[in-house]
């Protein structure tokens, strides 16, 4: 009888263990599926707030193989742009801006790898550049941002109100030379001949007797008290911060075709990083095409600057 008893305890206790760890486990799996859950519920805000990120970062992890410094050169009115970008990217590449005043030192600083890749220029302005050096600077993708050359001037309130024998500003490099004496012939200023970039020599009428003069860009606003008019890009106006003329008082200004088929200031890099490309570039390029940077210019500029990414907005 005592035995009986006696097995019939241990098998109560051998139940009561069973029941234990069987209960146990639910738990476990019960905690398990939840914290499953939270992670998922986490996974998705992550991939939520990602996404959008990814348009200003370009992915969720940074490229290994990423140079410990990228440096970007640009001139001054470059930098805010590369300062937004680097300050976007921080937690995955360290970019830093270096800032140049002379435009042949930025390609020469690309070609010999003093700096990483360089924003300043575009198209045109490039394929010069590469011709009369025999170079092989390459342009990156597509355009970052679009500025328009406007015709900007002391007095006159209209292209008609230019007065005769007035002196005016054009750069003296090739590619921006040729596209402002296309402005002021299509404003009725001059007249040119049909030629890709024009010149000074080739200007086949100009009844209002107007002194062109030629002016190195870096040196234009400092020159321009002198003259009564000048054609520049609409970021140089916006920079001058003269509350007397500004960019939306311009007396002419190009066309969306016009701008737009120049390219627009983009990345410059080697032939050999081109070829390569990189996920590092990629990133970073990707970041100055996001609506976050596009934003950030249209609030900046004022429009004198126009973002590749809300490109098909303007006209």
């Amino acid at each position: 009888m005592e035995r009986n008893l006696s097995q019939k305890n241990v098998l109560k206790v051998v139940a009561s263990l069973v029941l234990a760890l069987a209960l146990a486990g639910l738990v476990a799996c019960s905690g398990g599926s939840g914290g499953s859950a939270d992670s998922s519920g986490s996974g998705s805000s992550a991939e939520s707030s990602g996404a959008s990120s990814a348009s200003a970062s370009g992915g969720a992890t940074a490229d290994s193989s990423a140079p410990e410094t990228i440096v970007i050169a640009c001139l001054a009115r470059e930098e805010p742009d590369v300062l937004f970008v680097a300050d976007q990217l921080k937690d995955k590449y360290n970019i830093v801006s270096q800032v140049f005043s002379d435009n042949n030192a930025i390609n020469e600083a690309t070609l010999d790898g003093s700096v990483t890749l360089n924003y300043f220029q575009n198209v045109p302005y490039l394929a010069s550049w590469n011709e009369a050096r025999d170079t092989d600077l390459q342009y990156y993708r597509e355009g970052i941002i679009y500025t328009r050359d406007i015709v900007v001037a002391h007095n006159a309130k209209s292209i008609a109100e230019i007065p005769d024998g007035s002196k005016g500003l054009v750069a003296n490099d090739a590619a921006n030379q040729g596209r402002e004496l296309k402005l002021l012939a299509e404003a009725g200023l001059i007249s040119v001949k049909d030629v890709e970039l024009p010149t000074l020599y080739d200007i086949t009428e100009n009844p209002k007797n107007l002194e062109i003069i030629e002016v190195d860009p870096r040196s234009r606003v400092g020159a321009f008290p002198d003259v009564e008019f000048m054609v520049a890009p609409s970021i140089t106006v916006y920079q001058m911060n003269d509350p007397n003329i500004k960019v939306s008082d311009a007396l002419a200004s190009e066309t969306k075709d016009v701008f737009a088929a120049t390219g627009g200031t983009g990345f410059v890099v080697t032939k050999e990083l081109a070829d390569e490309d990189p996920q590092w570039l990629q990133d970073i390029y990707e970041a100055f095409q996001s609506s976050e940077f596009g934003d950030f210019v249209e609030k900046t500029y004022d429009g004198a600057k126009i973002p590749n990414v809300y490109l098909s907005k303007y006209e």
